[in-house]
């Protein structure tokens, strides 16, 4: 399936969409996205998703993780940064 050409509007996972659909309260999710990045190395996404769910001790969606991350890199002052394609790491702090 060649998704280059699908229309962004069946590709958007929107927040409200994600809220419905996760069985794990997002904030919970958030901070356990942060705790898993708290080794200062870089990771990857499916790293990440599994330390979440560890943590958790449950099933988290990975679009959960994934829309923590972008949402943690897209803030005004980001807490996640993404040093390379495909990997995430806390922003170093200054």
């Amino acid at each position: 399936m060649n998704l280059s050409y699908a229309s962004a509007a069946t590709l958007k996972l929107t927040e409200r969409n994600l809220y419905a659909t996760c069985p794990v309260p997002m904030r919970l999710a958030e901070r356990a996205v942060l705790h898993a990045l708290a080794g200062r190395r870089p990771m990857r996404l499916r790293d990440i998703h599994a330390a979440v769910e560890r943590a958790l001790e449950r099933a988290v969606p990975v679009e959960a993780v994934s829309w923590c991350l972008r949402a943690g890199s897209r803030k005004e002052t980001p807490t996640v940064v993404r040093p390379a394609r495909g990997y995430y790491q806390l922003r170093p702090q200054t």
